[in-house]
Parts: structure tokens; sequence; C-alpha cells
């Protein structure tokens, strides 16, 4: 029987991306994506995508994950950047394992990227319920989905 991490790693064989689905605030999901992360260097996978980050604060993360020191603040402050909702210690766990994983590999071989692929909503005119004309002042760079896949 193939073990998880195989089976991700061997679905790159066949696919430019892999999406995995996560019940939110699980810890052992979270723990499964930090265990992952060697594997997929491993098999040749630089960049994996987190839901729950703003690309404004992308230059500082890859900064963070591939710097000389962890700064555990900076990594919350990124968090809290996005929504404090996600800011969870194994959530900001996979920036520390990627940290750990490319100091690990040396400075000349290729490294782990973790790439935030929301952004910053603006929630400054939200009325309590979410109304059709508001939603383009709230989430002014398109919908959740549509900045994700790269349109608005």
């Amino acid at each position: 029987m193939q073990k998880p991490h195989e089976y991700i790693c061997e679905q790159f064989k066949k696919y430019d991306a892999i999406l995995l689905g996560e019940e939110h605030r699980i810890r052992e999901n979270l723990l499964f994506v930090q265990e992952l992360l060697p594997y997929l260097l491993k098999a040749g996978v630089t960049n994996v995508g987190m839901e729950f980050g703003s690309s404004e604060v992308q230059k500082g993360l890859d900064q963070l994950v591939t710097g000389e020191v962890y700064d555990e603040q900076r990594a919350r402050d990124f968090m809290f950047h996005y929504n404090v909702t996600w800011a969870m210690k194994e959530y900001m766990d996979i920036y520390k394992a990627a940290f750990e994983l490319n100091k690990s590999v040396g400075k000349n071989n290729k490294k782990m990227r973790i790439l935030n692929l929301s952004y910053q909503y603006d929630w400054s005119e939200y009325r309590g319920l979410r109304y059709p004309e508001d939603s383009q002042k709230i989430f002014k760079k398109g919908t959740i989905e549509q900045f994700r896949v790269g349109g608005s």
C-alpha cells in the first residue's frame, strides 16, 4: 500500500498542480502538510500554495522561509495581516517547516516556497451582511476564486 506522501508526489508526474483539501483548523491535516514538504522538494516540487495568506506580504514571506534566522513574530504578523482567524500555530508552522527544510538543503540547492494565494480584503465598509453592492468594495481584486486562479 502506498503512503500518502508517495501518492501525492507520484501525482506530480502527471499533473502540474495538485489541490489538497483540508478540514480547516484540524491539527493533523496541517502537520501532514508540514511533513509533506521534504518529499515534495525531493520530487522537484518547489512551490506550495496556501490559501490563508495575503500576496501583499509574499516578498517578506520568501525572505522568512529562505533567511538565516526564523522570526516567529514576523510569521505571526504575516498571518494576522491576512486574517486573524487563520493565525493558528499549525498554519504558521508550515512557514517554519519550509524554513527548516530550506536550511537543511544548503545555499545552492532549490528551496521550498510557500505562496500566499489570497489578498488583503477591505472590510472597512462591511455592514454585517454581504450585500452584492458591497462585495466589489470588499473584494477589490475580484472574488477569492477569481484571484486564486489569476483572473479578476
